[in-house]
């Protein structure tokens, strides 16, 4: 192909080779640009959500709704038998756990873990810290939300530590806390607010990524695909020569 006096002439391993990386790299950044949206439609529920009253719930089937976010006003009971104690939490630069019981508004058909925040580890690992509470009927008022993240584990938990309370865990498995103690468990967590009187330092906040990343790497794909495309075009474009005037005079 002729442009003027360019001539595009491509290879077939450069093709072959633009062929199979074009695509993928702007699949790529359209992948990253997909992620952006989602992140801020969570962003805006986030706000929105939290902009609201917190809402009573008296039935526990209510739970079982898209309830991300949402401030909660709740009526029950902790089950102050068995607590978890999240290790490794990081809090000032402190070393401690967060505290997590579970509590019933249905008389105990069912349960919903509450995080109860934040309370130090003693310098003897051995010695683990007074949770007690009370196991009489309460109001808790709190942010729903989802477990916290899995941290790497190295080794499988324990099996004999099921029947020593509260229990030192690495990560909070509801599936795994439901075998542990019988207990039908909802899906979210109820991040408990940090002027109750059964929290701790509560150093929980809602918090959704921003969306600012994900359009930076999208560009970066963007741009390597078109870098990819200027030097393909490049390798394969060459200036034609322009043929020498002819010299009609004989010597």
């Amino acid at each position: 192909m002729r442009i003027g006096s360019l001539e595009f002439s491509p290879r077939i391993l450069p093709t072959l080779a633009v062929v199979a990386l074009l695509p993928l790299l702007t699949s790529l950044g359209l992948w990253q640009l997909d992620r952006a949206a989602e992140k801020q439609v969570l962003q805006t529920l986030l706000q929105e959500r939290l902009e609201k009253p917190a809402e009573h719930i008296t039935k526990a089937g209510d739970l079982a709704a898209d309830m991300t976010f949402r401030q909660t006003i709740l009526d029950g009971y902790f089950d102050p038998k068995h607590q978890y104690l999240l290790d490794n939490r990081i809090y000032r630069g402190q070393t401690g756990y967060s505290v997590y019981t579970p509590f019933s508004l249905d008389m105990g058909k069912s349960w919903i873990m509450v995080n109860r925040g934040w309370i130090a580890a003693a310098r003897d690992r051995n010695k683990l810290p007074d949770i007690e509470v009370s196991g009489e009927k309460v109001r808790l008022e709190g942010v729903l939300g989802l477990p916290p993240g899995q941290l790497m584990q190295l080794a499988a938990p324990d099996p004999d530590s099921s029947n020593s309370w509260p229990q030192r865990i690495q990560n909070l498995e509801l599936e795994q806390v439901g075998r542990d103690t019988g207990l039908r468990l909802h899906d979210y967590v109820l991040h408990l607010d940090a002027s109750s009187e059964h929290a701790y330092q509560q150093d929980w906040t809602p918090y959704v990524d921003t969306p600012q990343k994900n359009h930076a790497y999208a560009i970066q794909w963007f741009s390597m695909a078109v870098v990819l495309l200027l030097i393909y075009i490049g390798l394969n474009t060459r200036r034609l020569k322009r043929p020498l005037p002819q010299n009609d005079e004989e010597e």
